[in-house]
């Protein structure tokens, strides 16, 4: 694992670009969601650029994704999509609760 390249993800705007494109595809099949998940399918479906970074950061620390990528430029060409979109998924739960807090308690009487 190069930590040069994990650092140059963050900034690369093609993988960025890619994972804009993710986060909207995601979003939109899970805008009806509930919660905190629902809340940033909403956000990501209409401004993915707003929410990118900590999707951004899970990709920075994909072991996977960092041997993929060039040291020097961030590029994650040999990524393909399929991961790209597997990454956001799975840590769409744990990176809504991060942006939007836990679920509210419910009530007692």
């Amino acid at each position: 694992m190069s930590l040069l390249a994990a650092q140059a993800l963050i900034t690369n705007s093609q993988l960025r670009s890619r994972v804009e494109s993710a986060i909207r595809t995601t979003a939109a099949e899970r805008v009806g969601w509930e919660g905190a998940a629902g809340v940033l399918a909403r956000a990501g479906y209409t401004a993915p650029d707003t929410v990118a970074h900590p999707f951004m950061l899970r990709l920075a620390t994909n072991g996977d994704v960092i041997d993929a990528a060039c040291d020097a430029c961030g590029h994650a060409g040999p990524v393909d999509d399929d991961t790209i979109l597997w990454i956001i998924g799975d840590t769409w739960s744990a990176i809504a609760t991060e942006i939007y807090g836990p679920p509210e308690p419910p009530p007692t009487t």
